[in-house]
């Protein structure tokens, strides 16, 4: 097991990702496993976009499975429980055959991938935690396109980053969503790809990727600290293509210290083809980092010492015991009765105690056919330049030779390594001062916007009614977990069905105004057929066509809400301004948040006058009910559409559906902005004021 190649596939989607094409139950999240197991992989991460979710369903599955067990082991003996306990053996086996690491496709601001992939001791809530800072509260998780502005451009989760013991790769650095095809040739990508956050990068293109190694190697702006490990994952969707693309990867045992320590050497310890002892001793010997030293006889000593003292100095590198000059493989004589091993890491010891630093090598053994070792001493690149004790010597590299470097070059060195901690943390507090900037200017341009509103504005005036949770059924509970009750429910039904929180505008809603619903026997069907709007927590808003029930496992009340007099406003219009941006806009800039089922917000919200001095109505409210009407129809009409489809069908008809609706609350904002008689100007601020809070504006998609 020690030291030993194996595959591994770090870019796995689930369920919780809402591109995932498959089932959403248990049983889907196994499945992911048996594939893993199949293919012969011995670590995995859990990669779902924006979202811890899915790593975390599938822990709570491993938990059920163990404490199902200790249950079965206490009832008398029978074949139908040694049948159960066999099948949950079989399925706990999963998860003690393959290391699942914890991990994120996070997408940075200007819509980078990167994994971020977490050590597998980090509790769920420390990665929490990292996913609200970075700005993926309820809205943009599991989306593959959140539709929000994430807290972080890529320096900002580099800087982050350090506070968390995880490993960040490009998830796609050859694609529109990679480092090298989405920020523009110069100093900023460099800065990206030089980075020690940056452990690898996933590639696709072998020319794009040659191009980089390229760069990388002979580039003084791309010099890097340690060498980037390029890789290739599956990234994959179904639980069908799990492990179809892989690396290989050396590890001293199946744990994340060992995963991480391999990145650190990739030229010995990660392949995307299966490594071989020729092709790893070939690759170590054509490395531009790499010195031969034939044994560590007489003066070999000591250029060794000096060797290790230089390597440290500049950037790292390989030394190679048992290669001569020309490259020939002749090896050095180790056997486990000889002391001319023990001879050797003594020699290693005492060379690395005469040197004024902490040296880091790491030593690997290659057994040749003719019974003789290679020893490959990976020496990292110091934090500082150190000297041999008693010599008083600087040694570094230049130009593969080992030089002496003078007073003048020593000064250089640590002033370009002053520049350059600098320089990656100018570019974070760069994007940081930007979106303050365009905080600040936006704040003093949006007060007439406000003080304007404010004034021809008109208070809260509905009537508002606490609807409390409705006591269900088991088998009825248990109706509402399948997968199309969470999704996306039934365009008729008798309750209303939420599991969680949810904001008041999401990109990939399945449904956005209408109530999601769903049958259960447990209640009747109400015979009111008043309009009313509900808000839930997180405030959301949706329409409905008299009192429905209710189920929700946390929450008690929600809101609804009802006109006080059918005549003195407008339902429609009221219903399409509490989803409208700038309603959304105006909520977070005067009262502190979105989240109107808090009291707080609630009592404080305002409505334009939608009549003119005729009691006829402003230019705009008139459209806007029609859209609305539209919008409900769409919606009947979807849900109906999507009963009983697959899931390749349900996602191309809810990717269509969502496109129609975008494209309608796109043009909802441009009435409200009509009644309100905001001008060009005015609607610039407010929208740009919407992306920089995190907001998701609906722009018009054309996509059909």
């Amino acid at each position: 097991m020690q030291n030993e190649f194996h595959k591994i596939d770090l870019h796995i989607h689930t369920p919780a990702s809402n591109c995932y094409k498959g089932k959403k139950d248990d049983d889907e999240y196994l499945s992911i496993l048996k594939k893993a197991k199949d293919r012969n992989l011995k670590i995995i991460a859990i990669t779902d976009h924006n979202t811890i979710d899915g790593y975390k369903q599938l822990m709570e599955i491993k938990d059920n499975l163990e404490k199902a067990k200790k249950s079965l082991s206490e009832i008398t003996d029978s074949i139908q429980v040694r049948n159960k306990l066999k099948d949950i053996n079989e399925k706990l086996n999963l998860f003690n055959t393959i290391l699942v690491l914890p991990g994120v496709e996070f997408e940075v601001r200007n819509g980078i991938h990167i994994l971020v992939i977490f050590n597998n001791n980090v509790e769920i809530k420390v990665i929490e935690k990292f996913l609200t800072d970075g700005g993926y509260g309820i809205e943009g998780c599991g989306q593959e396109e959140p539709g929000i502005i994430p807290n972080w451009d890529i320096f900002s989760l580099f800087d982050v980053a350090k506070k968390y013991d995880c490993i960040l790769i490009d998830a796609h650095t050859d694609s529109h969503k990679g480092i090298l095809n989405t920020i523009p040739r110069g100093k900023p990508r460099a800065a990206c790809f030089k980075s020690d956050q940056l452990t690898a990068v996933c590639y696709k293109n072998e020319t794009q990727k040659d191009m980089l190694e390229n760069v990388l190697r002979t580039s003084i702006e791309y010099k890097r600290n340690r060498q980037l490990s390029f890789v290739k994952f599956s990234d994959a969707h179904k639980f069908q293509d799990v492990g179809s693309e892989f690396t290989y990867v050396k590890l001293k045992n199946i744990d994340y210290e060992s995963l991480n320590n391999a990145f650190n050497n990739p030229s010995e310890m990660v392949s995307v083809e299966e490594p071989s002892l020729k092709t790893i001793l070939n690759k170590l010997i054509d490395e531009e980092n790499s010195y031969r030293v034939p044994d560590l006889t007489g003066d070999n000593v000591s250029y060794f010492k000096k060797l290790v003292c230089a390597l440290h100095n500049s950037d790292g590198g390989y030394i190679l015991v048992g290669v001569t000059d020309n490259k020939n493989k002749t090896g050095v004589k180790i056997t486990s009765e000889d002391i001319y091993k023990d001879q050797i890491f003594k020699i290693i010891e005492e060379s690395c105690n005469r040197i004024d630093a902490r040296i880091i090598i790491n030593a690997t053994l290659y057994a040749l056919h003719n019974q003789n070792t290679i020893i490959s001493l990976h020496v990292q690149k110091g934090e500082c330049l150190t000297n041999i004790k008693d010599d008083g010597l600087i040694y570094s590299i230049r130009g593969k030779k080992l030089v002496v470097l003078t007073a003048k070059e020593i000064q250089n060195i640590i002033e370009t390594k002053q520049l350059s901690n600098l320089e990656e943390n100018i570019y974070t507090r760069i994007s940081r001062i930007e979106k303050e900037c365009h905080l600040a200017r936006n704040y003093f341009s949006s007060i007439p916007i406000i003080h304007k509103f404010n004034e021809e504005s008109t208070t809260n005036f509905f009537q508002l009614k606490l609807i409390k949770c409705t006591k269900l059924l088991s088998k009825d509970i248990d109706k509402l977990t399948e997968p199309d009750s969470v999704r996306n429910g039934k365009s008729k039904g008798n309750l209303f069905y939420f599991n969680d929180k949810q904001a008041p505008r999401l990109k990939y809603a399945y449904l956005r105004y209408s109530l999601p619903l769903c049958n259960v026997s447990s209640v009747s069907r109400s015979s009111d057929k008043k309009d009313y709007v509900y808000i839930i927590p997180g405030g959301a808003v949706y329409y409905s066509k008299g009192e429905t029930h209710f189920y929700n496992p946390r929450y008690r009340t929600i809101l609804a809400l009802s006109l006080r007099e059918s005549k003195a406003y407008s339902f429609k219009f009221a219903l399409c301004f509490l989803k409208s941006s700038f309603f959304l806009w105006y909520c977070d800039r005067t009262l502190g948040g979105t989240d109107i089922f808090i009291p707080d917000i609630y009592n404080k919200i305002r409505f334009p006058k939608i009549y003119d001095r005729e009691r006829k109505y402003l230019d705009g409210v008139k459209e806007t009910e029609i859209i609305f009407n539209d919008i409900i129809k769409l919606e009947k009409k979807y849900l109906i559409a999507v009963q009983g489809t697959s899931n390749e069908e349900f996602i191309e008809l809810t990717n269509k559906h969502n496109i129609n609706v975008n494209n309608l609350a796109y043009n909802i904002d441009k009435n409200i902005y009509r009644v309100l008689g905001l001008s060009k100007e005015q609607i610039s601020i407010i929208e740009l004021d919407i992306r920089m809070r995190d907001i998701y504006l609906p722009i018009y998609d054309d996509n059909l």
